[in-house]
């Protein structure tokens, strides 16, 4: 339920978050003035969901230059409690300045209850002169808050243990666990709001996905019968473009056609996914819906091959650059296969993104190479940009780049010629793999990367 609250700074509140001293200026130097907070009041948003209101702020100012100015040199802290300064003021010298109000000294990667509210208001101090700092609202900051439901279908079909795992760019894991017991009651689900740290959050440009993923024991109908049997099933999908602020409300459906088959759909906001149900069913980046506010096209988004390709080779390094250079989407069949032939010596590929890099993630699927993958790193996805440890394991059969060589770049190389010797060895064998690329303006591409090892 939504509620306002205010919180009049006064001298005499109690610190809970942060706890400093008074300051006193008894004599303004030249050059000097004073930002006053006296008559200064903070409140939350009405649009903002609160759980529990704070008795306190911590204040920042920020210099022109984007340094925190250090308020109290005595703590190590730059920041100090409005209690310890409502009724003196703070001097500064003449400038402008941001000043910043958060109900709490910093921010957790991901918890569960634990939003934090504050805003940052510009100013300017005077020579000799008193600036009054006014009224601040305050919202969620710099988090976005995911929250997981189910429709009554769903519950009526989970028959065991489950559970909807969220992250935002793959990073710093929610669990939210959930028991059924085949009714619409289940036996424990957990519904508290997971707040998650929205990384860059003041630039547009930056791009922050949200990721839910679903794993639960469910009842499925057999095919071509009325008979159920409980089998693990898997969902996947993830959302470009969140924002700090928001409140992404996830909720798993389930329904039956008017031919009886059941199928999942997950929504998100206004966005909803569809995907048939089945054993081990994963939504990847081909079944995903799109955020209403993604952008149309690809970005030019686009991968080269720069060494073993030539004008003798199928596909000839024009085929291949016409192919993976044009906007149309493309059927799998009509995705050119590079022939490696025993005696190649080189190949690199140049994924280029203009926009720059968000996201990379690179899944290898081949009969002959998936198992010893898997032996590897435990899974056959790589996250080149974030999760790094499974492609680290995996080098030593494909040198992937990751990490700093691929975060932000608008040029990844791709220097594949120290697997030439893994590929050589399971002659006659196609090797499939998919690369989903999210530039930092929101585009992707998904592009097959087709190596025939030849006799």
């Amino acid at each position: 339920m939504k509620r306002i609250f205010s919180v009049v700074m006064l001298a005499a509140i109690a610190l809970s978050s942060c706890n400093k001293e008074s300051y006193h200026y008894s004599n303004l130097e030249p050059g000097y003035g004073i930002l006053s907070l006296a008559d200064a009041s903070i409140s939350v948003s009405e649009e903002t969901e609160t759980r529990a209101a704070t008795d306190n702020y911590c204040i920042w100012v920020i210099n022109s230059d984007g340094a925190e100015v250090d308020l109290d040199k005595n703590s190590g802290n730059t920041y100090v409690s409005y209690s310890s300064i409502a009724s003196t003021g703070i001097k500064l010298p003449a400038g402008n300045y941001t000043l910043v109000a958060q109900s709490q000294t910093s921010i957790s990667a991901a918890a569960f209850e634990e939003p934090v509210y504050g805003a940052e208001q510009a100013f300017s101090i005077i020579a000799g002169e008193t600036t009054n700092i006014g009224k601040i609202v305050c919202k969620l900051w710099k988090q976005v808050k995911a929250t997981v439901d189910y429709n009554a279908f769903f519950l009526q079909h989970l028959a065991g243990e489950g559970k909807a795992t969220v992250t935002v760019n793959n990073s710093n894991a929610l669990e939210y666990n959930i028991v059924g017991n085949s009714t619409e009651k289940p036996t424990s689900q957990e519904k508290r709001a997971g707040y998650f740290e929205v990384p860059n959050y003041k630039t547009d440009a930056d791009l922050v996905s949200l990721e839910v993923e679903f794993v639960g024991s469910m009842l499925v109908k057999e095919s071509g019968s009325n008979e159920y049997s409980t089998k693990n099933q898997k969902m996947r999908v993830a959302i470009p473009n969140v924002k700090s602020g928001q409140w992404r409300k996830i909720q798993f459906n389930m329904a039956e056609d008017k031919d009886g088959n059941a199928a999942f759909t997950i929504t998100i906001d206004d966005l909803v996914v569809d995907v048939t149900i089945g054993e081990d069913v994963t939504a990847g980046e081909e079944s995903l819906g799109d955020d209403p506010n993604k952008p149309k096209g690809d970005g030019n988004i686009q991968l080269l091959n720069i060494a073993g390709l030539d004008d003798t080779t199928s596909p000839t390094q024009a085929e291949w650059n016409g192919a993976f250079t044009t906007d149309d989407e493309m059927d799998e069949e009509e995705y050119p296969v590079i022939n490696i032939s025993q005696d190649m010596s080189a190949l690199k590929f140049n994924a280029i993104v203009p926009n720059k890099v968000a996201a990379f993630t690179v899944e290898i699927i081949s009969d002959a190479l998936e198992e010893a993958v898997m032996a590897v790193c435990g899974t056959t996805k790589l996250d080149l940009v974030d999760n790094t440890t499974a492609v680290e394991k995996v080098a030593g059969i494909i040198p992937f780049p990751y990490g700093d060589k691929v975060r932000d770049k608008e040029v990844v190389e791709f220097d594949l010629t120290g697997a030439l010797g893994a590929l050589k060895g399971i002659p006659g064998t196609d090797n499939n793999f998919s690369m989903t690329v999210i530039d930092q303006q929101g585009y992707s591409k998904t592009i097959d990367l087709v190596l025939h090892i030849e006799e």
